[in-house]
């Protein structure tokens, strides 16, 4: 076998960007490794990923040299396309090229590289990952990226814990995000109960999502209270995602209160309505009343100088007639019947979007200052 690898090797490197995945994929019956190792280096991500998951067949003694070069790009710091090429990688050989480059600080694209090894399985990685998140001299962003890279993982729940007490708000928050795959740990939610009232926003935000993930809807009385009156918006939009894909008809009813109450901060605006557009189930008709029944409220107090087309995500209207086509018109002849005290974009949007719903073609519509139209 080495004979063969040898003479394919002999054949010369060719051009690594000019090799397709359908290269790569005949390189194997072929045992061609200098093709598989050329196609390593392509500057095309995902010719890099065909290439280690291709070479990943043959014996890590006849591959490592070269998986280990191409993987440390000097000018990237490391192969994102290698890296997600090692998904499922078991072997420490291989494992070990990744885990070398990550322990130096001065490795470009540290984190993103990080992130990427969370799925490559090598116990070489894990206990890597693992001291990097327990390395209180390394980067704060680098060690939370550890944590959910393998804080997950049954073996390093003591680890994770012990993480629990670090005094840093980004380290803590990724410790109380990895916390809700712990399901079978009781310390896991009697930690995220603890953090729900963490002097830091962005440990209380991971709570409220880790909480709802542990106690289901044991946790819709703390996710309603936070998204109703927790001072930080990063917090609020957190308990409202929470809900997303929720099949609880009392869940939708906190959203309701919530859609119905003036919400400053644009993010959790967005997050109210992605979480009742993603409602399932028995709570799947209740959310869509709720779009319905808030767009009076919303285009009053949210739509001041500029349509709501300008952002979707916050745009009630079009999400209520694309999620509920059926009740559109009823929903927008009520919306357009309360449009007096409505801005000029306002009475324009719901007037116009009534106006197709309705095929009333007499309908008017209003032009506003900045309209072409306008004052004339």
């Amino acid at each position: 076998m080495l004979f063969s690898f040898l003479f394919a090797c002999s054949l010369g490197e060719p051009d690594p960007n000019s090799l397709t995945v359908f290269d790569l994929e005949n390189a194997v019956p072929q045992k061609n490794l200098s093709k598989l190792c050329a196609g390593l280096k392509a500057l095309d991500p995902e010719i890099q990923q065909a290439a280690a998951e291709n070479i990943r067949i043959f014996e890590p003694e006849d591959t490592k040299e070269c998986f280990c070069a191409a993987l440390a790009d000097t000018s990237e710091g490391l192969r994102t396309g290698i890296l997600k090429g090692m998904k499922g990688e078991k072997r420490n050989a291989l494992g070990e090229c990744a885990s070398n480059l990550v322990k130096d600080p001065k490795t470009p694209s540290r984190e993103i590289a990080i992130s990427l090894m969370g799925d490559i399985s090598a116990p070489i990685v894990n206990v890597s990952l693992m001291e990097l998140a327990l390395n209180s001299s390394d980067d704060a962003s680098i060690r939370a990226t550890a944590v959910r890279a393998v804080g997950g993982y049954d073996d390093n729940f003591d680890d994770v814990a012990s993480l629990f007490s670090d005094t840093n708000p980004e380290i803590k928050a990724a410790v109380v995000e990895v916390l809700s795959r712990h399901r079978s740990q009781k310390a896991s939610k009697s930690l995220v109960k603890e953090a729900l009232v963490d002097s830091s926003p962005e440990v209380r935000a991971a709570a409220m999502s880790s909480y709802g993930k542990l106690s289901k809807n044991k946790s819709e009385a703390v996710l309603c209270k936070a998204m109703m009156e927790d001072e930080a918006p990063i917090v609020r939009a957190a308990a409202v995602k929470a809900f997303r894909k929720t099949s609880s008809v009392s869940a939708i009813r906190c959203l309701r209160e919530k859609a119905m109450v003036l919400e400053e901060d644009r993010d959790v605006r967005a997050a109210v309505l992605d979480s009742l557009k993603m409602a399932d189930g028995n709570a799947e008709l209740p959310a869509f009343t709720v779009l319905c029944d808030a767009i009076p409220f919303w285009l009053l107090h949210y739509v001041t100088d500029k349509l709501p087309e300008e952002d979707p995500e916050t745009d009630i209207v079009k999400m209520q007639n694309d999620m509920d086509y059926k009740n559109t018109e009823k929903c927008f002849a009520k919306a357009y019947g309360k449009r007096k005290n409505l801005s000029c974009h306002a009475t324009k949007y719901i007037s116009w979007f009534y106006k197709q719903v309705s095929a009333n073609e007499d309908l008017y519509v209003p032009a506003c200052p900045g309209d072409p139209e306008y004052g004339q």
